[in-house]
């Protein structure tokens, strides 16, 4: 049980001061805990980032986070979350890519092309087989 480790009491701290309002008290926490690796404390902290971002609880490198710095660091959280399995965290990486929220620079693409392929088609991949075998 990964959860009674010691990151564990980090967790729920996080969920404590969430539920008490503190919500940039539980972000610090669950970036912590993400920091770990733990993937639950990684879609946490993406999703308080996404979902609380006109509160100013980010610090990016000038006092708050821009936009881009926020969804920059969200993106990275849900990806981390994705690699570990989190099909929720999958999809809204394929989300940010389609809509263009995050984009890939120049040096990136070959491998970007990849993932978004994966992320955006994961979801409908037994269709695209059916759809290949019928041409």
């Amino acid at each position: 049980m990964a959860e009674r480790g010691p990151w564990g009491s980090l967790m729920w701290w996080a969920l404590e001061c969430y539920l008490k309002g503190q919500i940039g008290k539980a972000l610090l926490l669950y970036m912590r805990a993400a920091e770990l690796g733990y993937e639950a404390a990684q879609s946490n902290a993406a999703w308080i980032l996404e979902k609380y971002h006109s509160e100013g609880i980010c610090l990016g490198k000038a006092g708050l986070c821009t936009d881009v710095e926020r969804h920059q660091r969200a993106h990275t959280l849900w990806r981390y979350a994705a690699e570990q399995g989190n099909e929720h965290a999958a999809l809204l990486i394929g989300d940010a890519y389609f809509y263009g929220r995050v984009s890939c620079t120049p040096l990136e693409q070959p491998c970007c092309v990849s993932i978004m392929d994966r992320f955006v088609q994961w979801p409908f991949y037994p269709n695209v087989l059916a759809a290949k075998k019928n041409l």
